[in-house]
């Protein structure tokens, strides 16, 4: 055992199994366990998992900000590019402005 209060995914197993008497009944268990799990972290986080309109709404919300990190990665690299063209550029033109005289 690790941490004090807290079973190893083994202990947790041998005690299900010494209740439960099929696989099928432990993976119901667990499956339980889960959904009540994520909704308690969704509620934790202000959405309903019950009310269909809110994990719409939170979907949009990860559409939103995954659109937004996209645009702001493009601005980004297409800012990186024309800082580079610039300088390109300037130094380019220092070269030709330096053989002229």
């Amino acid at each position: 055992m690790g941490k004090p209060g807290i079973m190893s995914p083994e202990e947790i197993l041998a005690s299900a199994r010494a209740t439960v008497k099929t696989d099928e009944e432990i993976v119901a268990i667990a499956m339980a366990a889960a959904r009540a799990a994520i909704k308690e972290l969704l509620l934790a986080l202000g959405v309903d998992a019950s009310e269909p309109h809110q994990v719409i709404e939170m979907q949009r919300d990860f559409a939103h900000l995954r659109a937004f990190r996209q645009s702001m990665e493009l601005v980004k690299n297409r800012g990186l590019a024309t800082a580079v063209a610039v300088v390109v550029t300037g130094g380019l033109g220092l070269l030709v402005m330096l053989f002229r005289h």
